[in-house]
């Protein structure tokens, strides 16, 4: 959230004209409401892939199409038209960011089992390691705000066909 909220008691939250409101700060998207996926992606037919596979496609993604060379541009800069993921917004309620549960990060896309297929335990329970590596993924993105605590919006999603 920006801004963050001030630390007081009392009603933490409001919906007015259908707009999820947390202190004062408005969220940005409803329930009920579609969003579409940005990933990281690039323009095709890519010239000299050494397949047909990508001849005459539009759109080439970095997730599916991991063994060519190409330009890729940030997901930032997805347009609506290139997105092939679509999604509801199911929730969306205000919550601390070290509150994110074991599930929610699993969900989140955090893998539990290293690549021996055995659950990484050097230091600590399977549990601590899992949040630990949302944790460290988390201050890459928003430097210092896991250690603050920050207020986030969490957005539950329902994939659509």
């Amino acid at each position: 959230m920006n801004p963050q909220p001030p630390e007081i008691c009392g009603e933490i939250g409001a919906v007015i004209n259908g707009a999820h409101y947390f202190h004062g700060v408005r969220c940005f998207y409803r329930p009920g409401e579609t969003i579409y996926i940005k990933e990281a992606w690039a323009r095709g037919p890519v010239l000299g892939a050494g397949s047909e596979k990508w001849a005459g496609r539009e759109i080439l993604y970095r997730a599916t199409d991991v063994e060519i060379s190409a330009q890729w541009k940030s997901p930032r800069f997805m347009p609506e038209w290139a997105s092939r993921s679509r999604a509801r917004i199911v929730s969306v309620m205000p919550e601390r960011v070290q509150e994110i549960t074991l599930a929610d990060v699993v969900k989140e896309g955090i893998n539990p089992v290293v690549e021996s297929g055995q659950p990484d335990c050097h230091d600590g329970t399977v549990g601590e390691i899992i949040i630990k590596r949302f944790s460290d993924l988390w201050e890459s993105l928003h430097p210092g705000s896991w250690e603050r605590n920050d207020w986030v919006f969490r957005y539950e999603l329902e994939k659509l066909p």
